[in-house]
């Protein structure tokens, strides 16, 4: 990122690849998200981890990245798609 923030991208803009901070995963199964109230994005639980493998958001406290995957809507599964090319490995 940049000093502001921004996702860095190339000449063609493509992202660049940058160093893993973190791991965040999305997991979904019968009735998982129900503690997240009405942040709920479906039947999905999210957490975060560091790259030790430590945990950075546990699935209980990750409300606020349901409540963010709700904006991706029911009909995209919760998920946020990119449609933008990621930097080449």
């Amino acid at each position: 990122k940049d000093g502001e923030g921004e996702l860095l991208r190339d000449s063609q803009g493509a992202l660049q690849k940058g160093e893993v901070v973190r791991v965040d995963v999305m997991r979904r199964g019968r009735g998982f998200g129900a503690p997240y109230g009405d942040n709920r994005a479906g039947n999905w639980e999210f957490s975060s981890y560091r790259r030790d493998g430590s945990t950075l958001i546990p699935a209980a406290n990750g409300g606020d990245c349901a409540a963010c995957h709700r904006n991706a809507g029911a009909d995209k599964d919760f998920v946020f798609r990119v449609r933008a090319p990621l930097a080449a490995h």
